[in-house]
Parts: structure tokens; C-alpha cells; sequence
């Protein structure tokens, strides 16, 4: 299970990740580790401020 943990120094709020197993190839992918690992990759590709990748 994928946990979140929030890390608070006023003014900055960090917030981390983890996943409890490996994701890939011969890894265990659990479904909900996996889910987390897409959402971050989507995330990293789309271009900051929404501007068309060129």
C-alpha cells in the first residue's frame, strides 16, 4: 500500500511518497503501487504551466 507522508516547516509543506514493493518487470506490482508509479510518471511528462512541449 502506497503511504504519504507530510512533512510541515512553516512556511514549506513537503510531501512524500512510497510504495511498499518494486513496480516492473519480475517486480511483485502490486496494483495500488503501480497506480502511483503511472500517476508520477504522467505527471513528470506534461510540461510545466500547461505550455505545449515542442
Amino acid at each position: 500500500m502506497p503511504r504519504v507522508y507530510v512533512v510541515t516547516s512553516s512556511p514549506v509543506i513537503k510531501v512524500l511518497h512510497s510504495v511498499d514493493q518494486a513496480v516492473g518487470p519480475g517486480c511483485p506490482n502490486e496494483r495500488r503501487d503501480v497506480m502511483l508509479v503511472q500517476f508520477f510518471l504522467r505527471a513528470a511528462s506534461k510540461p510545466a504551466g500547461g505550455l505545449p512541449a515542442v
